[in-house]
């Protein structure tokens, strides 16, 4: 099987399929340069993967991993809206679109998810989250691993916790947060309201390819 590249990686592919996901990781990287609706906020959900006997595990004997990224946007056409409304099960109504959605309520969620591969111009072969899907009370209740974190603090003045894997660290670096620190209200989500961290209604488009 081919190598793939991705997440600031190389490494082999994750086999094509349907697992158990447990989201194990949400994280803010900040606004990101280029993709054809331009510069974007964006953030990263890990998920570590499972099958109904239990965890599934790397070629060095880890947790198996997997991420999706996303724009941190909430309206109609939003990769992030349909895939936590297939996590959820439910549907959000335009009111409570409207008033946003905290991204971080997503750790520790459990769902069905299925992997899918791609294969690129270089004949190397992308593996890539197609679909998610609600579990329901009959499905196995899958404990993960790996430590569930949450990065949502952009503060270049500040070290990275040691929890936030290194290929995060370096799509922050990349942010223009990091780039011009101080451009974006000391970190703060665009237009987040006071009191809590959440994605908010923008442009209608739906961008989230990962920006490499």
């Amino acid at each position: 099987m081919g190598i793939v590249a991705q997440q600031g990686e190389t490494r082999t592919p994750i086999p094509a399929g349907k697992y158990l996901g447990v989201v194990v990781g949400v994280y803010d990287i900040g606004t990101q340069t280029g993709g054809k609706f331009g510069d974007k906020r964006q953030v990263v959900v890990t998920f570590e993967l499972h099958k109904k006997k239990g965890v599934c595990r790397n070629e060095e004997g880890q947790p198996l991993l997997t991420s999706k990224f996303y724009n941190l946007s909430f309206g109609k056409k939003s990769g992030l809206r349909a895939d936590v409304e297939s996590i959820l099960g439910r549907s959000f109504t335009e009111t409570e679109a409207k008033a946003g959605y905290d991204v971080t309520d997503l750790a520790d969620k459990v769902c069905w998810l299925v992997v899918k591969h791609e294969t690129k111009d270089d004949g190397s072969i992308r593996d890539f989250i197609d679909s998610f899907s609600l579990v329901d009370e009959d499905d196995p209740e899958p404990t993960s691993e790996t430590d569930t974190v949450v990065f949502d603090r952009l503060d270049p003045s500040r070290p990275f916790p040691k929890e936030v894997p290194e290929w995060i660290q370096t799509m922050v670096k990349k942010s223009k947060e990091y780039a011009s620190p101080g451009s974006s209200g000391g970190g703060k989500p665009a237009a987040a309201p006071a009191k809590k961290r959440q994605t908010v209604p923008a442009d209608d488009d739906d961008d989230d390819d990962p920006p490499y």
